[in-house]
């Protein structure tokens, strides 16, 4: 009777654990036939618009009869950040561009694809084999649109292989430089791009080259090379004429202004973005334009502090707040709110400037945009800290910092730098911690690591350890 029993008991659990057993495997199938669904073809004729979220990677399949040059492009929209991806046959990577990590356009070190919300690459195509093109989403933060293409394929030629060698020299110059974390990255970034520019210039490849100079002037304005940056710039400026690209001549000229403002040379740095706006309205590009307003007030705020020019530079922001609002790029118009809120911040109109920062996180927050919300925040909490109330600002550095925890990035080395200076106030036992975890973060960045050094050396003055403060 026992054995009966037993029996019947483990024919029940058997029974139960294929159940189990047929029912993951079903799952698993399921799951596997969803992600194929993912891939799909992609024929030269095809021009395709899709959604993608964030974290979501979109698989595309091409397959070439022959050798072929092949250019795949991809139009994103604002605030989208795709890594675009091939991969060969044995899934071994072969290309990868994009993935700027969330960097804005108002630091003004995008080449010129970027700018235009562009990436794309090129490559040969073996005869008769199959390719992979992936879009991955792991550096979005909100759900857009955008559209993929094959823009140019026909059989290779010598000039097409040398333009590829050049491609693939100059995307690893970019993953050098974004984010660059020492100066010796930035050093070997220009390597890379002059040995892309000797290949450009040597197919006459005038477009290549004029990208590559101009990304060679700006990596040497992040390492404040200034002559050199404005050599390079203006090399590009010239080649982009000398072939009537008016947008890439808009994105030079702008790419200068933003280094004669860091030299002072405000009325240079003004007329150079009056010009590229002429270009941008006669394009008829609104988006591009509205982020130009953006960078004309931020310079025409450094002309003179009379009212007229408040008024003017106001006036400036919401010109831009305005058009980005019609074409309803949220993104892009919570940055330009945050732009404004820090102006009035400046104007010391700091209820405006926390109302508008507030306007801003309302709409971030509604697309899901943490990354950049992580500035809104940070804004009111330097007005509440400015202030003296030390408690406010402390709260909104503490949602900064739910924000940007764990992205090492500039903004979550700022979190944590404010949240000691406000803490210092409120209580010290944190202080230290803050400073600590901030300062390798802000490797690369001297003035960031000078900052927190200063505040690490004031923390123990205040714990009257004067020694140790003074070998901060």
């Amino acid at each position: 009777m026992f054995k009966k029993d037993f029996v019947h008991h483990l024919l029940q659990k058997l029974g139960s654990f294929l159940e189990f057993s047929f029912a993951l495997t079903l799952l698993i199938l399921l799951v596997c036939v969803s992600a194929n669904a993912q891939t799909k073809r992609l024929e030269p004729t095809d021009i395709l618009s899709r959604e993608i979220k964030p974290n979501q990677k979109h698989s595309y399949q091409f397959k070439s009869q022959t050798e072929q040059y092949c250019r795949i492009t991809v139009q994103q929209q604002p605030g989208v950040d795709l890594i675009l991806s091939l991969y060969d046959a044995k899934h071994r990577k072969l290309a990868a561009v994009g993935g700027y990590r969330g960097y804005l356009k108002t630091e003004n070190l995008f080449p010129f694809e970027v700018w235009l919300d562009i990436i794309s690459f090129s490559f040969i195509a073996a005869p008769s084999s199959v390719y992979e093109i992936e879009l991955d989403a792991k550096e979005t933060q909100i759900s857009e649109r955008y559209q993929i293409k094959i823009d140019d394929i026909h059989p290779a030629t010598t000039f097409d292989r040398k333009r590829v060698e050049a491609e693939r020299l100059f995307e690893r110059g970019e993953r050098l430089r974004f984010p660059a974390s020492s100066a010796d990255d930035l050093q070997l970034a220009i390597k890379n791009y002059e040995e892309a520019l000797k290949i450009y210039r040597e197919i006459k490849d005038v477009a290549g080259e004029a990208t590559t100079l101009d990304a060679i002037g700006l990596t040497h304005k992040t390492l404040l090379n200034t002559e050199k940056a404005i050599e390079f710039c203006e090399m590009a400026l010239k080649l982009s004429r000398s072939v009537g690209d008016k947008s890439k001549e808009a994105i030079a000229l702008l790419h200068l202004a933003s280094i004669h403002t860091e030299q002072h040379q405000n009325e240079l740095a003004i007329a150079e973005i009056e010009q590229s706006l002429q270009i941008w309205r006669a394009l008829g590009d609104r988006r591009s334009e509205a982020r130009l307003l953006v960078g004309y007030a931020y310079v025409s705020l450094k002309l003179s502090d009379d009212a007229d020019n408040r008024l003017q530079v106001i006036n400036l922001y919401r010109q831009s707040i305005n058009i980005f609002r019609e074409l309803g790029d949220t993104s892009e118009e919570a940055r330009a709110l945050c732009e404004l809120g820090a102006y009035f911040s400046y104007l010391s109109e700091d209820q405006q400037s926390i109302e508008t920062n507030r306007q801003a996180l309302t709409l971030l927050k509604s697309i899901g945009y943490k990354r950049y919300a992580v500035f809104a925040l940070l804004r009111i909490g330097e007005t509440f800290y400015d202030r003296g109330d030390y408690q406010n600002a402390y709260d909104y550095y503490g949602e900064a910092f739910e924000y940007s925890r764990n992205t090492n990035s500039y903004y979550e080395a700022y979190t944590l730098y404010n949240l000691s200076n406000s803490s210092l106030t409120l209580d010290k036992k944190k202080t230290l911690e803050y400073l600590n975890r901030a300062l390798p973060i802000w490797e690369g960045n001297r003035n960031g690591e000078a900052y927190t050094l200063v505040s690490i050396g004031r923390y123990y003055f205040t714990e009257n350890q004067k020694q140790k403060a003074l070998d901060y």
